[in-house]
Order: C-alpha cells, then sequence, then structure tokens
C-alpha cells in the first residue's frame, strides 16, 4: 500500500550520503524510487510525503577539520631568510614587494602609518589643482562658469575620471590597470562639448593628479599628459568620426612609446610585465576612440549642449522641419541654402564656427512656414501682393512674427538653443523700415503718431560672431537680389552699406566682431556674390533693357530676403544709388 511504499522510498533516499547543500537535489529524484506500478496520483502524493521527511545524513565535523588544518600549517617548514651587515633591503624608487615589508618589518624599520598625513597632503593637492582650474577658468572661460549646465557636465566628467583613478589605483602598488585608464576620451570630450582650450588644462590637471595617487610616478605622468596634449592639440570643438579614429591610433603610439622608453632595460622577467602594460595601452587607445561616442550620445540627450553629430543630423535635408519648410515655403528654403553659403564661407575667414553657421542659416527662417505667401520670394510671379489690403502695423506685426513664429516651431521639432539663437538674433532689434515709413506717411509724416517700436524686431541683439555672421549673409543676400547690380563693384557697394547699417544700428555691440572680422566677412561675401549675381553677355534680339543676372533667376525682392510685399518689388533696370537706398530702406 501507500503507507509501505512511503517508507520504501524514504529508506532509500536515506541511504545514500545526503549533505546540506545536496538535499534540494535528491528531493528532486525522489519520483525516481517510486515504484512503477503505483499509478502517477499515489506517486506524486508519496513523493510530497517523502520530501519533507527527507534531511541531511552527513556532517562537517569542524573541531577534526579545524585539527587537520592546523596539522597540515605545522608540517610546513618555515624558510627563513639571512642578511648581511650593510646588505641593501630595498632601494629609493624602487618597487617594495611584500617580502622586503615582511624583512622591514621584522627588523622594525617599517614606518608607521600615519594616514592622517596621507589624507591632509591629498587634500591640500586636490584644492591646488582646483584652484588652479578654476583661475585659468575664471581668466579664459567665463562663459562656462555662467553656465549651470556646461559646469555641471565638466564636473561630472573629472568626477568620473578620479574615480576611476581610485578603481585602477586602489592601494600603493602600481597595478597595470592604471595603463588602461583613458585621459585622452576626457580630452575630447571636454575639447567637443566645452573648449578645446580648456580640454589641455583639463589634462594637465588630470595627469599631476594621477600620478600623485601613483605615487609621483614620472612614467604615469609622461604617460598621460603626452597622449592627452597629442591629441588635444590636434583637436578642435568639431570632433567627427575620423578624428575619434585617429585619436585612438595616436593615443596607442604615445602609450606605446612612453612604456617602451621607460620598461625596455628591464631584465627578462619583467617581460610579462612589459606585454601587460602594452596591451593595457591598446585597450586605452580603443576606449579613448569609444567612450566619446556614449559622452556626446548622453550629454546631447541630457542637455542643451550641442555636438557635431547632432549638427551633422539636424543639416540633413530629410529633417522633418527642413522638408516642411521645402514644401511650404520653397523660396525661403532655397534662399537659406544661398544664406549658409554665404555664412559658412565668412566664418571660415574669420575662424568662427563654419558649420554652426551653416546649420543655423537652413534653420533661421522656418517662421515663414506660417505665413508663406505674405513674403514675395514665396509669392508667384506677377502675383498681387497679399499686403495691399492691410495697414503697415499690421503688415509690419505679420513680417516680425516670422521670427516668433520660428522660435515656435524650434521649441516644438526640439531645436537645441544654440540653433534657436539664429532665428531670434538674425534680424536683431532692427525696425521694419517700410511699413514704418508708410505709417509715417499715413500719419502725415508726423513721426511722433506712429510707435516706433511697433515695428520693430523684438531680438536680441546678435550674442555671438556667428549669429552676427548670419544676419549679415542674410541682408547682403537679400538685396544682391533685389537690386540686381551688373558689376563687383555695385556688389561691394552693397555689402558695404549693409553691415555700415547694422554697425550705426548698434547690432553689433554684443557679438564680439572686430573690424577686422567685417571686412574679412565684406570679401568673402563678395567672392561669393559675384558666382551668384555676375552679368551674362546679351544675345542677338536680346530686350536692351534687360539683362541675365547669373545662373538663377531673381527672386521677388523682400524684407531681409522677403520681408515685405510684392508691391516692392524693383523694375529690371539698374538701380542708382538713392533707390538703392530706398529699396533697402524698404526691406526694413
Amino acid at each position: 500500500d501507500a503507507k509501505q511504499e512511503v517508507r520504501f522510498v524514504l529508506d532509500e533516499a536515506m541511504r545514500t550520503e545526503i549533505r546540506e547543500s545536496q538535499l534540494i537535489s535528491v528531493r528532486r529524484r525522489l519520483d525516481l524510487l517510486v515504484s512503477a506500478d503505483v499509478p502517477d496520483i499515489e506517486a506524486a502524493v508519496i513523493g510530497s510525503i517523502v520530501e519533507d521527511l527527507v534531511q541531511p545524513n552527513t556532517f562537517v565535523d569542524e573541531e577534526r577539520t579545524f585539527q587537520a588544518r592546523q596539522e597540515a600549517r605545522d608540517a610546513v617548514q618555515p624558510v627563513y631568510k639571512t642578511l648581511e651587515q650593510d646588505e641593501v633591503i630595498v632601494r629609493d624608487g624602487e618597487r617594495i614587494t611584500a617580502e622586503q615589508i615582511e624583512t622591514l618589518q621584522a627588523l622594525g624599520l617599517q614606518q608607521p602609518e600615519t594616514r592622517w598625513r596621507k589624507v591632509a597632503s591629498t587634500t591640500i593637492w586636490l584644492t591646488i589643482l582646483v584652484m588652479l582650474l578654476g583661475y585659468y577658468m575664471v581668466r579664459y572661460h567665463t562663459n562656462i562658469l555662467k553656465s549651470n549646465q556646461k559646469l555641471a557636465v565638466l564636473s561630472i566628467l573629472l568626477l568620473m575620471y578620479v574615480a576611476g583613478i581610485r578603481i585602477a589605483l586602489p592601494g600603493p602598488t602600481l597595478s597595470v590597470y592604471v595603463y588602461t585608464l583613458p585621459v585622452v576620451a576626457l580630452t575630447i570630450t571636454v575639447a567637443a562639448l566645452l573648449n578645446s582650450q580648456l580640454a589641455l588644462m583639463v589634462t594637465l590637471v588630470a595627469s599631476l593628479l594621477e600620478a600623485y595617487v601613483a605615487g609621483g610616478s614620472l612614467e604615469v605622468l609622461a604617460y598621460v599628459l603626452l597622449s592627452g596634449f597629442i591629441v588635444g592639440l590636434a583637436i578642435n570643438t568639431r570632433v567627427q568620426l575620423n578624428t575619434l579614429l585617429w585619436a585612438g591610433l595616436f593615443t596607442i603610439l604615445s602609450n606605446t612609446t612612453v612604456i617602451i622608453i621607460f620598461r625596455f632595460f628591464e631584465n627578462d622577467a619583467e617581460l610579462v610585465s612589459l606585454f601587460s602594460k602594452l596591451g593595457a595601452g591598446l585597450l586605452n587607445g580603443v576606449l579613448s576612440a569609444g567612450l566619446p561616442l556614449l559622452a556626446f550620445f548622453v550629454v546631447g540627450s541630457l542637455t542643451d549642449i550641442v555636438t557635431y553629430f547632432q549638427l551633422l543630423e539636424l543639416s540633413r535635408p530629410t529633417q522633418p522641419l527642413l522638408t516642411e519648410l521645402l514644401r511650404r515655403a520653397p523660396g525661403t528654403y532655397h534662399h537659406s541654402l544661398l544664406v549658409s553659403n554665404l555664412a559658412e564661407q565668412a566664418a571660415e575667414r574669420i575662424e568662427a564656427d563654419a558649420f554652426l553657421c551653416r546649420v543655423g542659416a537652413y534653420y533661421h527662417d522656418v517662421g515663414k512656414i506660417m505665413r508663406p505667401y505674405f513674403f514675395t520670394e514665396n509669392s508667384p510671379p506677377g502675383g498681387a501682393s497679399l499686403h495691399t489690403s492691410l495697414d503697415p502695423k499690421t503688415s509690419a506685426e505679420i513680417i516680425i512674427d516670422h521670427v516668433t513664429d520660428g522660435l515656435k516651431l524650434a521649441k516644438k521639432y526640439r531645436l537645441p538653443s544654440v540653433i534657436q539663437a539664429f532665428i531670434s538674433q538674425h534680424h536683431g532689434t532692427e525696425v521694419v523700415g517700410y511699413f514704418y515709413h508708410k505709417a509715417v506717411q499715413a500719419a502725415a509724416g508726423d513721426e511722433t503718431r506712429v510707435d516706433r517700436a511697433k515695428f520693430r524686431y523684438p531680438g536680441p541683439k546678435p550674442q555671438t560672431k556667428e549669429t552676427a555672421i548670419l544676419m549679415l549673409a542674410d541682408a547682403s543676400e537679400a538685396t544682391v537680389r533685389s537690386a540686381q547690380p551688373q558689376s563687383p563693384e555695385e556688389i561691394d557697394n552693397i555689402v558695404k552699406r549693409t553691415i555700415s547699417d547694422r554697425m550705426k544700428s548698434g547690432q553689433f555691440n554684443e557679438c564680439g566682431l572686430t573690424m577686422r572680422d567685417l571686412e574679412q566677412i565684406r570679401l568673402a561675401f563678395i567672392d561669393v556674390l559675384q558666382g551668384v549675381s555676375h552679368p551674362r553677355i546679351k544675345y542677338p534680339g536680346q530686350d536692351e533693357t534687360k539683362e541675365e543676372t547669373g545662373p538663377l533667376p531673381p527672386l521677388p525682392l523682400g524684407v531681409q530676403r522677403a520681408d515685405v510685399s510684392a508691391e516692392t518689388q524693383t523694375q529690371d533696370k539698374p538701380v542708382s544709388g538713392g533707390a538703392l537706398q530706398a529699396n533697402d530702406a524698404a526691406r526694413r
């Protein structure tokens, strides 16, 4: 019956050796001990009953085990080492082994540990390094100190590197792991996200800190400092994929050179150590090239700091906002492409961020998507202006709103603030002159009856060289397209007048542009605009009053390339200086 089967199964199970660690496996095999002729339901019940009854039957005898260990320990014969008089135990600068420490302890020569002195010296050294870095930033990088995001990113990067040092050097012995710490990754990340000059200072501070933790090792200092400076001197804020590849290769070469220089003359017993250090140096180069990519992704996702890879993504024509601009305001889209070429060339001349200028130019007029046909470059040729039925104040509000509408779209599509700055600052605080003068005329010429502030762009004025360049590129391209100059001299006069007008209105007071910068920008604009607006020969039978003006047909006149109504279009004839001034006033 079932009772006898339970006894049988329990007896069979307990006959074998069962230790505490084997109890679970024995219980799992109980169903195999049940007789085959027992029904499955009864077998399951029997197994459940026996499972609770099975217990360990073999235990460790702790006392006898301890005795056996002690006997084995006592059987080991002691090893003695004899020291002769004046024999050197350890040399100055030599790494101390465990045997040498035991020898010093036996002779009573080991100095007592004074941890508080180590803590105090470390605190003082860290304070000096932090003060050095802080003074440098106060002197040369106050903009980073004023940005909570940038300051937080720098602090987190430094703390992560300090934590890496602590993990690689947990004790006084210099381990091979210290050679894997990628200071170059820190250098590249700081250069790309913050500033390339600051990256060099951060590398210096990091190398001094790591060398101190490594016991003042000159090898570690040279190892870290050389690779960091080689890459740091050759890198800028626009870190590309090939830049990371070359940085990794330079790091490997630098690390290998330093290791060989410091380890080449060691004896054969250190060959294993040499190869392990070379392997660590190789891993260091791989980490140096790969970790910045992870840092760019994390920082770009969590902060408003823009990276080259984000700008590269924003510059793609398939971006949703650019696609929408091309679909709804094609004239504005092509105007933005021309302005981007102008801005990029000018930025390269004065060593500003050329790629940022190009991407910013793509988006500076996206606000015109909201009301595209109120801007002449998007209106059908010869069509009636939508502004003819509006009063000047309403027309000015529509024109000015393309800035605020652009900022709303930028936030909707999550454009970084550095791109939004191009939208808000490309007109600065200028006045929409054409509609302002119409309002004055409607008020019988009395300017006191017209609120000038209602016709002024909200601003702010350009805060960086890049946004100031875009302002000039936008205005110069619009004026040249509308005036259709017939010679390089006329183009030069237009660009000069554009620069002069913005200077007189104080638009460059906050961006840091110098007179030399403005001259280089003028020359760059002339070079590009000549290729767009150069005259061509007239063919037989061509109307004497019309000339071809370039590879692309001229677009209708507008305020900054489209900010007035179609009624302000110029005739197809050369424009005199006075007429050009009137047209330029109309565009404002």
